[in-house]
């Protein structure tokens, strides 16, 4: 948090008067007030004093400026002294600060000449040769306004301060700067900018020495990113070697750091990924720009602390331009880093992870060579490449002395004592008294009525009018006074007089005059008349707007509770649901008589007969065809005839079968049951959930009685009985669109055999890539069988140009859709990402497919299979895209396996808890049997190039279009090049050093996964962020090309780009 300290000159030279009739220091206190809420305030800020403390500053003082500036460093020298912030001795690290802005307000010829012997008495202040520190700014604002109206235009402007001026060097010895205002009409301008210098952020004495004869000395701001609190690793060292004699001498440190700078042509140093870097970004400046105009981004300038080695400095880091030629950014580094990594690169490269005597002495000649502050990152550094105790405990105990610590801690606690006193007195200061003054009554004199007699009139004296006369209110003010004619006749009733009839009204402080909250708080509340003819309200901005608004209080299953159909006790719900009905037929189509109880609302729908052409919402006309395995999009002409088939594919129309109606009376009657249960004065909840178990039905039906039950329970307010069906119900299946008979569908194909078939057929094991086409997630193939192509007994074909299986694999909400002709097939991992565009795109693709090597009028088959029932319903929008493409579509489709979502879910327990897993995780296609099976594929399995491949998902195409790696016709596998944003790839740079809590965050079912998901998330990030530092372009420009050999059953490189992407080792599961 930046602390922002100001500092108001209130001498007497502040009381001179401006254009506008103001004094300097009123325009001080604007400067002030605008500054304060144009950079905003915490709420542990007190306003109210701040804003005392500022109207209490009258131009009376006696106390010079440059005392004022030093008392104001003096305060923010204790509180950082006090909080731990002075790290002497031990280093300077960039991200531990507290950056404070100091900004004072004065006129255009006030002296800044510090008092330094006041700042230096703080504790410790002995330590810094200097008042500020390195996190310490100091921004002045000088007014120069003009006192006539008339030289306003006429005055020139000030000139602005020379180097030579008090003000203009302790604001740039800071790294701060001057704002001469000369109107008053440019405060917002000058505010916004002083604002615009609040960052965080340490400024450093940068020093090009690059030619030696001519070094060039600026103030360099080195910028930390906002709202990122990431500790630093390295510290810049001090300006002298830590010995036992100098750290008990005390050696004053600058209070900005002195750091040379110089052009160097070296490499820069090479380390390991998961080895710490610290990088900054620097401000533009002099040297950035320098920096920049090299347009190299290979060279880097060394940075070296003079006197910080202990017999010759060393490089402590380095500058480079980034790779976009607009920043550069500070490299923090170990001491010496050139000699730490060429230890590294020996110990990894020539005695492979052996810590040899030889390279165990060369690494204690370094440790001996740099200051003992550095001993303890340095051995965190080897803790995270794997190397524990490399630097023994008792030597990082005794890096320095404990009469070196315990001066530190000395200091510490005597700030801590004073910071705290000077509190106390400042809280304790009198407030300045209130002076009351009394009411005068000031007698009336007689001789002012005397003058009246002249007029011949005689002037009655008044009786005291309190109110208005009613009747001298005009009609068309009438409706304005009737609330005030309430409140006068109010306040009489209760005794009580008009507000501004008190005398205390008149009698109170300045501060709390103008309260109008509280004061119209405090009166009491009239309630608005009402209209006399209001207009109706609309609760929805879909559907029926007159529809009435639910008294149970909740949404979630209106329609579910409304569509059962049940007489309850509730006045409200039958008249709903006779609403709904009525809305639902058309007047010419409604039948006298009653309607069957058992029959659903979404019955009279299907029922309607369906003259309009086929849409993609309508979803309920389309459902009915799936229950005998074909979608078929022709319907019936015959008026009244239901478009509701069983499940043996007969077709026939008619009423609901007699045990739809049993089901229906059945779970009637138990919901009459729990309904008198919850009405009882004591709940049995044995009893209830015996009574839940005994529910029938499909889980539609299951669902709405006890969604009808939970409505009940909260009209009664039997909030615990509402939770306990409420989870009762979320193991059924949580339904959001009840409507759609989602979930009737999922019922009927729970029996069908070929869902039960697939979930106990025989797992396909394959351990490796040959004979396979994996497809991965965001991937598709599209294959035409060739003419020398063989048909088999079972349906199969056998191809030689092709491999014997086509599978995937890692699906948990993920869908895996197989589409087979006699001609072809096409097979795709879609994932759901991008509101359904993919699902569309993939669907779209592959009907352009069929339709250009199969006549429109052949049936093709659909596998669906993959998700499970998961919290956030992944799965189940995923196969409702599914089952839309397949309705929409204008091929006919016949649906042999559905196992999605409900369909292959399954429970097991970990860590004592019930968990939801996909049944089936992965399948292939055995093209010679022409099967479907579930498998095992291992990750060698997944090639070509399985890692590079993974990280398609990653890239901008991913969201946008399925990638076809197969060519249908000539049967090569191609992968095409794609790009992935700086944002996803600096996520991913971050992997290998994530925990698996952490990498839990990059799928949205991270309990589900398995441990070959993680570990290729870890390969893929480790390719791209080697491809990203050597600069490797794998694609180089083009495509890979890869071929299925007849002979070797593996897939094999055709062209020179993918034989060097299958020769690099990051690219493959190996």
């Amino acid at each position: 948090m930046t602390i922002v300290c100001f500092v108001v000159d209130n001498s007497a030279s502040m009381n001179q008067r401006t254009y506008q009739g103001t004094t300097l220091l009123d325009s001080a206190k604007t400067v002030v007030e605008t500054l304060f809420k144009l950079a905003g305030w915490r709420q542990s800020c007190d306003l109210t004093t701040f804003h005392a403390a500022l109207s209490r500053i009258n131009p009376n003082g006696t106390l010079s400026l440059g005392k004022g500036i030093a008392y104001a460093f003096k305060l923010l020298n204790l509180n950082r002294m006090q909080t731990g912030f002075e790290t002497y001795g031990l280093g300077l690290y960039i991200s531990s600060i507290e950056p404070a802005v100091v900004i004072v307000v004065t006129h255009y010829y006030a002296s800044f000449e510090v008092d330094s012997g006041i700042a230096s008495k703080v504790p410790g202040g002995d330590l810094t040769a200097g008042l500020h520190r390195w996190d310490y700014w100091l921004h002045g604002i000088l007014l120069h306004n003009s006192g006539l109206v008339e030289t306003l235009c006429d005055t020139p402007r000030p000139h602005p301060l020379g180097p030579s001026s008090s003000a203009f060097l302790a604001c740039t010895q800071t790294g701060g700067e001057v704002f001469v205002l000369s109107d008053l009409r440019s405060i917002p301008q000058y505010v916004e900018a002083v604002n615009s210098k609040c960052r965080q952020g340490v400024v450093v004495d940068l020093i090009d020495i690059s030619v030696p004869k001519e070094p060039v000395a600026i103030k360099q701001l080195i910028l930390l990113r906002e709202n990122v609190k990431l500790p630093s690793f390295w510290p810049i060292p001090e300006s002298f070697f830590p010995t036992e004699e100098l750290l008990t001498a005390k050696l004053p440190r600058p209070p900005n750091p002195v750091i040379h700078a110089y052009i160097s042509r070296e490499a820069p140093p090479k380390f390991l990924d998961c080895f710490p870097v610290d990088r900054y970004e620097l401000e533009s400046s002099r040297f950035t720009r320098k920096v920049i105009d090299c347009r190299d981004t290979t060279v880097i300038w060394p940075c070296i602390v003079p006197k910080s080695g202990q017999h010759n400095d060393a490089p402590f880091g380095y500058c480079k331009l980034s790779p976009d030629f607009q920043t550069v950014h500070l490299h923090v580094l170990p001491y010496n880093y050139r000699e730490l990594s060429e230890l590294l690169c020996e110990l990894y490269d020539v005695n492979g992870l052996r810590m040899t005597e030889a390279w165990i002495s060369k690494l204690t000649n370094y440790l001996t060579s740099i200051p003992r502050y550095y001993y303890v990152p340095i051995s965190k550094a080897f803790e995270r490449l794997g190397f524990q105790g490399v630097i023994k405990p008792e030597v990082l105990s005794r890096t320095f002395s404990f009469q070196f610590k315990n001066g530190l801690q000395r200091y510490q606690h005597s700030a801590q004592v004073e910071y705290e006193g000077l509190i106390r007195e400042v809280s304790a200061a009198e407030s300045i008294p209130l002076v009351r003054v009394p009411r005068i009554s000031l007698p009336i004199s007689l001789g002012t009525f005397s003058e009246l007699r002249a007029f011949g009139t005689v002037v009655k004296p008044s009786g005291r009018l309190l109110y208005e006369n009613p009747c001298n209110v005009s009609r068309r003010e009438l409706r304005k006074v009737l609330p005030k004619l309430r409140g006068n006749l109010d306040s009489i009733l209760d005794g009580v007089g008009r507000p501004m009839d008190s005398e205390g009204i008149h009698n109170q402080a300045l501060s709390e005059m103008g309260d109008y909250v509280n004061y119209r708080y405090a009166q009491p509340q009239v309630a608005p008349l009402r209209e006399l003819m209001p207009s109706p309200e609309r609760v929805d901005t879909f559907g029926n707007p007159f529809r009435r608004k639910s008294n149970a209080g909740f949404v979630v299953d209106e329609v579910s509770v409304d569509d059962v159909g049940f007489s309850g006790p509730s006045p409200s719900s039958s008249s709903s649901l006779t609403m709904r009905k009525r809305s639902s037929i058309k007047s010419s189509e409604k039948a006298r008589g009653p309607i069957p109880p058992h029959v659903k609302f979404s019955t009279l729908r299907l029922s309607k007969g369906c003259s309009s052409p086929p849409q993609r919402d309508d979803l309920i006309s389309r459902l009915s065809p799936i229950f005998n395995g074909e979608v078929n999009h022709t319907t019936s002409s015959n008026n009244g005839s239901s478009l509701t088939c069983d499940m043996e594919g007969n077709g026939h129309a008619g009423k609901h079968s007699s045990e739809d109606e049993l089901t229906f009376n059945i779970n009637k009657t138990l919901v009459n049951e729990l309904i008198e249960i919850v009405r009882s004065p004591k709940i049995d909840g044995g009893q209830v959930f015996d009574i839940l178990t005994r529910f029938t039905g499909s889980l539609q039906q299951k669902y709405d009685s006890v969604s009808f039950v939970m409505a009940e329970a909260l009209r009664f307010k039997r909030i615990d009985l509402y939770n306990l069906l409420n989870e009762w119900r979320s193991y059924l299946a949580p339904l959001k669109e009840p409507a759609f008979g989602f979930m009737d569908l999922f019922d009927a194909y729970a029996k069908f055999p070929s869902t039960e078939c697939l979930r106990g057929a025989g797992i396909v094991t394959i351990k490796s890539g040959d004979g396979i086409l994996y497809v991965h997630q965001g991937e598709m193939v599209t294959v035409r069988y060739g003419t020398d192509a063989t048909p088999t007994d079972t349906g199969g074909r056998i191809d030689p140009s092709l491999p014997r299986y086509v599978g995937t694999s890692e699906m948990t909400s993920c869908h895996a859709v197989l589409i087979t002709s006699p001609t072809g097939y096409a097979l795709g991992h879609l994932d759901g990402g991008g509101r359904g565009r993919l699902t569309e795109e993939f669907f779209g693709t592959v009907t352009e497919f069929f339709d250009s090597i199969s006549s429109s009028n052949e049936t093709l088959d659909v596998h669906v299979i993959g998700g499970f029932l998961d919290n956030k319903g992944f799965s189940k929008n995923l196969s409702l895209q599914i089952l839309t493409e397949l309705l929409v579509s204008k091929r006919m489709f016949k649906l042999r396996t559905l196992c999605s979502y409900l369909l292959n879910d399954c429970i097991t327990m970990k860590s004592g808890d019930q968990l939801h897993v996909p049944a089936i995780r992965a399948v292939v296609f055995d093209t010679h049997v022409g099967a479907l099976f579930p498998a095992s594929i291992q990750p060698e399995a997944r090639g070509p190039l399985s890692v590079l491949r993974s990280s398609y998902v990653y890239s901008t195409s991913a969201r946008s279009r399925m990638h076809n790696i197969l060519d249908p016709i000539s049967h090569c596998l191609i992968l095409r090049p794609f790009v992935i944003e700086e944002d996803t790839m600096e996520a991913l740079k971050c992997v290998e050093h994530c925990s698996h809590e952490q990498l839990q965050n990059f799928s949205t079912t991270p309990k589900q996964e398995t441990d070959h998901f993680y570990e290729m998330l870890k390969r893929t990030s480790l390719l791209l962020t080697t491809l990203r530092k050597e600069k490797i372009d794998i694609f180089a420009g083009g495509n890979l090309e890869f071929i299925f050999d007849e002979i070797t059953k593996q897939w094999c490189p055709v062209n020179p780009r993918a034989e060097e992407a299958t020769e690099n080792p990051l690219t493959c599961f190996k």
